[in-house]
């Protein structure tokens, strides 16, 4: 890891540096871009219902369309929750729930050395809010998911 405020101990970020792993290279994996473009979304529970909570909601709802039932619940009104649903074709086995949020907590930009909703590539380094906590974790289980169903959806094919 890598410390991507001036003032630690805050913040750090994803590296691949140590895997040699080029940033061109990195921004040509189709996952990372997304996660990036997720990144970019400033959702900041300081912003409360004024935030980017629904264009969060919008830009994981394009990525799961046609794949999950989707659902948007807002307990807050201003603060939508994304409900992904993919229901299984056996009823005796137990659910699995993968739970996460999307919001990060405030930015004090001086204390930056960049934009952090900019996520940018800088020797091997993802740097921006939420790439540990816990963005991270949302696009884990997306990306995941995305895999899984694709997966079982060639199998079934195959027969």
């Amino acid at each position: 890891r890598r410390l991507a405020r001036k003032n630690p101990p805050y913040l750090y970020a994803i590296t691949m540096a140590d895997q040699g792993v080029s940033d061109e290279k990195l921004g040509a994996i189709p996952e990372i871009e997304r996660f990036r473009e997720f990144l970019r979304i400033p959702t900041v529970s300081a912003n409360g219902p004024k935030g980017s909570y629904a264009k969060a909601v919008d830009y994981l709802s394009n990525m799961l369309k046609g794949i999950c039932e989707l659902k948007t619940v807002e307990c807050v009104k201003g603060k939508p929750i994304l409900v992904a649903t993919v229901k299984g074709t056996n009823p005796k086995l137990p659910s699995v729930v993968l739970n996460c949020h999307y919001d990060v907590v405030p930015c004090v930009k001086d204390q930056w050395n960049c934009d952090p909703f900019e996520a940018i590539l800088k020797d091997g380094t993802i740097v921006a809010r939420g790439t540990q906590d816990m963005k991270c974790v949302v696009m884990q289980y997306v990306e995941a998911m995305l895999r899984i169903l694709k997966a079982a959806a060639e199998e079934e094919k195959e027969g």
